[in-house]
């Protein structure tokens, strides 16, 4: 073999390995798992993508979407509020136990929680 071939290959070689080191570096290759897992799993299960399943992902994905945008104007103002997960859980965890199969109670309940994190937020904001 000619030393030109050889320095072709090791060239390329080196270019795919540094195309590899790039994409890991900046995150790429784990939208890339993520995207062949979800190919994969789409084709190979019957039930990915029917439509009960997408209306669940959808349902799911909703109260965390809408965190993340009450998130980002926190950090497009330059600042981070961590408080935002462990305001979901408490308020989770006390709506049932407040409400307590009564139908009456929650709207009263969902205010009761509503104000609760807009006084938790105003003490965060302000301190």
């Amino acid at each position: 073999m000619s030393m030109a071939v050889r320095e072709r290959r090791s060239t390329g070689g080196h270019r795919m390995s540094a195309v590899v080191a790039d994409s890991v570096d900046s995150g790429a290759a784990v939208w890339i798992v993520v995207a062949l897992v979800a190919v994969v799993t789409a084709t190979g299960s019957g039930i990915f993508l029917t439509q009960l399943n997408i209306s669940n992902l959808l349902g799911q994905m909703l109260l965390l979407g809408l965190a993340a945008i009450g998130e980002t104007f926190a950090v497009l103002a330059g600042a981070i509020d961590l408080s935002v997960g462990s305001m979901a859980k408490l308020t989770a965890l006390m709506t049932p136990g407040l409400v307590d199969g009564n139908g009456a109670m929650v709207v009263p309940v969902a205010a009761l929680m509503l104000l609760l994190g807009v006084v938790v937020g105003m003490v965060n904001g302000l301190s």
